[in-house]
C-alpha cells in the first residue's frame, strides 16, 4: 500500500532491471512482497533464480534493492558478468537520480539575454 507522502512515480525514470539470483533462493512469496513495499517500486516479478523489476529511479536505487533481498537471506550470482551488470545498473541509477533533483536547466538550451 502506498504512503499517501509518496513522491509520484516519473515515467521518465523506470528502469527495467533483470537480477539472477543463486539457484533455490527464491522459495515463497516472501521477496515479491518486500520488494514491492520499496518507494518507487513499479513491479516486480519472479522467476524459478531470476528477478525483474520496474522501479522509478529516481526514488529507488539498485543498492536498496540489494540490500533488501540481502536482509531476506537472498544472493545473486556473482560472476564476472553479473557484477558488471550490477555495476552499470548502479552507475546509471546514480545518474537518473541526479538528473531526476536538478532543478536548473541546462544553459545551452536558453538564448543569450539581449536578443
Amino acid at each position: 500500500m502506498k504512503q499517501p507522502s509518496a513522491k509520484p512515480i516519473q515515467p521518465g525514470f523506470i528502469f527495467t532491471r533483470r537480477l539472477m539470483l543463486s539457484a533455490g533462493s527464491l522459495t515463497d512469496e516472501a521477496p515479491q512482497q518486500a520488494l514491492s513495499t520499496l518507494p518507487g517500486m513499479v513491479g516486480v516479478r519472479l522467476g524459478a533464480d531470476k528477478v525483474q523489476l520496474r522501479y522509478d529511479a529516481s526514488q529507488l536505487h539498485i543498492s536498496q534493492v540489494i540490500d533488501c533481498l540481502g536482509a531476506l537471506n537472498i544472493q545473486y550470482r556473482d560472476g564476472l558478468l553479473a557484477r558488471i551488470r550490477l555495476h552499470w545498473y548502479h552507475y546509471v541509477d546514480s545518474n537518473a537520480a541526479a538528473n531526476a533533483n536538478r532543478k536548473e536547466t541546462h544553459c545551452c538550451n536558453k538564448p543569450p539575454k539581449g536578443y
